[in-house]
């Protein structure tokens, strides 16, 4: 299979957005390339329901500059949709027309099903739930989605976004934009039937206000690591920053830090629809996902023909696809990963470690070698800086930051017995041979633990750098470690 570069437009009602995905031959993908503009096509529509020529012609600008950079980058495959301000349009079939005419390329105008349903896509393929409901909220509509056991149980769409819900009260004082626009959503919410029915333990939001809430969390608590997907606000900090940033003015939000100057003007009508929201479903905390529409629009295409374009486990598909990015060894991490779980089991009694710490075990056996694909000098170091900045999904912020500790070897007590064990598990593999591999020996006897089995080990340990490590191996678990032979 030759490498293929996809090219995604995104025609939003706000914000469009442009992001190129490779998929290179051996099946791994990432984005490669992301552009945004904001046209605020929503903001364009007349009382008819008309997108004047001017918002028309501002589409076609942007269209015309994605094109062109997707050009000089390759593009082999484009998927160009459009959303809830085109659907909306009384003009459509012109608007589609004139961007076919001026772009040569066709757009698909996705109805609100359509738009929840990518939107789907991108979540449960990059966040590893179960249960959830899940809501877009864009400049001219919101999308609902209830998840239940990982599939899309319900969709809605509601003619109400961010744009369009500053537009429609523009008229209240400026202070009472918020306040005014969250009674008017919490009324449209009481009126959904199923969702006064159903009970969830997860809210995930996506879109440019939920990002932007993230940024504001991130800059409050002076966080080093800002990655905003599966980042976790609680709602009553949700609640305190929908009070702060509906007592400022336009001037003073395009302040804040986190807050851009495009987002200032409609933020306080996404907070206030997520205000909301979240007191309807008062789950404690909001997650955010920077995937959405676009992910879901690209997994759809790459699992075109699968039977289902739902990923069977996040962190599974992830680490693969992370270890085909990176160049790791798979054969020899699967040996190591099997040997390293092997251990942490055998030495359950001793270390008092939980499934969180298996779970990291086993990634960081997965993948600890993918900093060679940067430069074998200070390779734990560039492992570090991939995890915490490539798309490994699948795992929390915590997991992130913690998995980034062990690359580095910077670790606390029960982290250092889980990078021990990695350690020990690698020695032990360096030296059994393939067919020994399923002859793995460990035995806990008083205080004395005994490791094998592999022939010579005895004699080559002590010869080797690994000597010492028996000697910090027996400072952390509090018992000393002997190689048996076979």
């Amino acid at each position: 299979m030759m490498t293929e570069r996809i090219g995604i437009i995104d025609l939003g009602s706000n914000s469009s957005r442009f992001v190129i995905y490779e998929i290179r031959s051996n099946g791994a993908y990432q984005p490669i390339f992301e552009m945004k503009q904001t046209v605020r096509l929503a903001q364009y529509m007349d009382e008819e329901k008309h997108i004047t020529d001017e918002g028309i012609q501002r589409a076609i600008a942007c269209v015309k500059l994605f094109y062109r950079t997707g050009q000089l980058y390759g593009v082999t495959h484009w998927i160009p949709v459009t959303t809830a301000a085109v659907r909306q349009a009384a003009n459509k079939n012109q608007i589609l027309q004139s961007l076919e005419f001026e772009t040569r390329l066709t757009f698909r105008v996705l109805d609100g099903f359509e738009e929840g349903r990518y939107g789907y896509l991108g979540v449960i393929n990059t966040i590893d739930v179960q249960d959830a409901l899940l809501f877009d909220i864009g400049g001219a509509s919101i999308e609902l989605m209830y998840v239940r056991g990982r599939q899309l149980e319900q969709v809605i769409s509601l003619p109400y976004g961010a744009v369009n819900l500053t537009r429609k009260f523009q008229n209240v004082p400026e202070k009472m934009h918020g306040e005014t626009i969250y009674r008017f959503m919490k009324e449209q919410f009481s009126n959904i039937d199923w969702l006064n029915q159903i009970h969830v333990s997860n809210l995930i939001g996506m879109g440019g206000s939920a990002k932007t809430l993230a940024k504001i969390d991130h800059n409050k608590k002076g966080l080093d690591f800002k990655r905003i997907h599966g980042y976790e606000v609680s709602q009553k900090s949700l609640h305190e920053y929908f009070q702060r940033i509906n007592s400022l003015s336009n001037d003073q939000r395009k302040k804040m830090k986190g807050v851009s100057k495009q987002r200032a003007e409609v933020l306080p009508a996404g907070l206030a629809t997520m205000h909301a929201l979240s007191e309807k479903f008062p789950v404690g905390k909001l997650m955010i996902s920077r995937s959405g529409l676009r992910e879901g629009l690209f997994f759809e295409y790459l699992f075109r023909f699968n039977q289902s374009p739902v990923v069977e486990s996040v962190l599974d598909h992830s680490v693969l696809n992370f270890q085909k990015l990176f160049h790791v060894n798979v054969d020899l991490a699967s040996k190591v990963t099997r040997t390293a779980l092997f251990l942490f089991d055998s030495l359950r009694p001793i270390h008092a470690l939980g499934e969180y710490e298996r779970k990291l075990l086993q990634v960081f056996s997965q993948i600890e070698s993918c900093g060679y694909y940067i430069n074998p000098d200070s390779w734990a170091k560039h492992s570090s800086y991939l995890v915490l900045s490539s798309h490994l999904y699948g795992l929390s912020h915590e997991e992130l930051v913690h998995l980034s500790l062990l690359l580095k070897g910077e670790v606390n007590r029960n982290l250092k017995k889980v990078w021990m064990i990695h350690e020990l598990a690698k020695i032990m593999t360096l030296h059994l041979s393939h067919e020994s591999q399923q002859q793995l020996f460990c035995k806990i006897d008083g205080e004395d633990i005994y490791i094998g089995r592999a022939p010579g080990i005895k004699h080559t340990i002590p010869l080797t750098a690994e000597a010492q490590f028996m000697e910090q191996f027996q400072k952390v678990f509090g018992k000393k470690l002997h190689f048996v032979e076979e």
